[in-house]
């Protein structure tokens, strides 16, 4: 389908219809950002308790090294 026939669509379409379809995809992006923030945060949380409070990772001496270099 070509843009012109989505314009001719969204020009033909009543304000209530246009109103539903923005709430459609709201609805439905909202859903994508928060699964996709889940799938992230999973690798950050499985590093945290591998690693714990006072563990010696990478992420520990990454972040005191930078924290050095701004002295």
């Amino acid at each position: 389908m070509d843009i012109r026939d989505y314009q001719s669509q969204f020009e033909q379409m009543s304000l209530d219809e246009l109103w539903a379809l923005y709430t459609d995809v709201d609805q439905i992006l909202a859903a994508r950002i928060v699964a996709k923030k889940q799938e992230l945060d999973r690798p950050l949380q499985q590093l945290h308790q591998t690693n714990g409070p006072g563990g010696s990772s990478e992420l520990n001496v990454r972040a005191s090294s930078s924290g050095r270099d701004r002295l």
